[in-house]
């Protein structure tokens, strides 16, 4: 395995341990009943897992679109919020069991992708489906969809926490 793909897994791994860490013993009822703005505690853990599977379609330049259950033209013209929502639509209906399966799913997916890389992939440019290229590489989406995203859901996660316990004193 090269550096960077070393580098960045290891990276990814450290920050998986540690939303895992901060999710370590939740109930069921907490990671349904916590929300802010619609989203459930379970909701942001399905992002995630949407976010990994895109990251891992990216790098091996497969269909972006399919995580979201849309179609290419759509995800493509699409804001980060509206395809959030449309993630949000996708996986609400999914159970805490089945979001926690398709999360650890999704990540060995991404990690098993990534480790199929060499640093040179990563510094290739990002031109989803064959359009000009973004201006990111594919190190950049896969910074961005895994430990930096990580990093911000389990600050937000943790807020939530903190404002649920407070209410609840």
């Amino acid at each position: 395995m090269t550096t960077l793909v070393s580098s960045e897994l290891e990276r990814i791994q450290q920050s998986w341990a540690a939303l895992d860490e901060t999710l370590g013993g939740l109930s069921e009822e907490q990671l349904t009943g916590i929300m802010k703005d619609r989203w459930s505690l379970k909701d942001h853990l399905a992002h995630i897992a949407l976010a990994e599977q895109y990251c891992a379609a990216a790098l091996d330049e497969r269909a972006l679109h399919e995580p979201f259950g849309t179609d290419p033209d759509t995800l493509m013209r699409s804001s980060d919020d509206e395809i959030n929502e449309l993630g949000y639509q996708r996986t609400r209906p999914l159970s805490v069991g089945q979001v926690q399966q398709l999360r650890r799913q999704s990540h060995q997916a991404l990690l098993d992708t990534l480790a199929r890389h060499v640093d040179a992939d990563l510094q290739k440019p990002f031109a989803p489906y064959g359009s000009a290229p973004t201006g990111m590489t594919l190190l950049d989406i896969l910074r961005g969809n895994t430990y930096v995203h990580y990093d911000t859901h389990r600050g937000w996660i943790e807020a939530m926490l903190a404002q649920a316990e407070s209410t609840s004193i």
